[in-house]
């Protein structure tokens, strides 16, 4: 197996953890935060459904993408399928 492919089967399991994680919070409960910086899963999944379009360019070599234009798509998830 080569690298890159392990990289990725890796990457996936552990997306697919995360996942398996978030779906299994009530739905009533996905917006809970225990309080100070801590963040919901909902912001969680939010930051892991959006992360790798918004830093994709810059691996790229390109201009990181408007913030603004990216916390708008992501302020408009509003559960964890």
């Amino acid at each position: 197996m080569r690298l890159q492919d392990y990289l990725v089967s890796v990457t996936q399991g552990a997306l697919d953890d995360v996942c398996r994680a978030a779906q299994a919070v009530p739905a009533d409960r996905i917006d809970w935060s225990p309080g100070g910086e801590a963040r919901s899963v909902l912001e969680q999944m939010r930051e892991v459904a959006t992360g790798a379009e918004l830093f994709a360019p810059l691996v790229a070599g390109e201009e990181m993408p408007d913030f603004s234009a990216h916390m708008r798509i992501r302020a408009g998830l509003t559960d964890v399928e």
